[in-house]
């Protein structure tokens, strides 16, 4: 995730919201939906490119998550039926926050 976001500037509201639907892997873009509603296709990085699909990887062959699953970023599997929701923002910011970096965003890198 943090790839993605230091390669193509995206914040991570809108991060949280991809789904595997809106990327396109030959042009390295992704669909974002911006503030106002608007719809914007963004560039992102090679090497963002590079660690998602390898992400990607672990996420089927590690976690066994299946393709119905459309959402780019995925929490733990939970309840009785091992459901998986989305990664959310706010779930983002306390693994941050326990990492010493209280907010997340492209500008704390730079």
């Amino acid at each position: 995730m943090v790839s993605l976001i230091l390669g193509s500037g995206l914040r991570l509201s809108e991060v949280v919201i991809i789904d595997l639907d809106d990327i396109d892997w030959k042009k390295n873009t992704v669909r974002v939906i911006r503030k106002g509603n608007k719809e914007q296709y963004v560039y992102f990085s090679e090497q963002a490119s590079i660690d998602l699909k390898e992400d990607l990887t672990v996420r089927k062959d590690k976690y066994l998550v299946g393709k119905k699953y459309k959402a780019l970023f995925i929490a733990a599997t939970m309840g009785p039926k091992g459901t998986t929701r989305r990664l959310t923002g706010r779930s983002i910011e306390k693994y941050a926050k326990a990492f010493g970096k209280p907010a997340l965003s492209v500008h704390n890198f730079i």
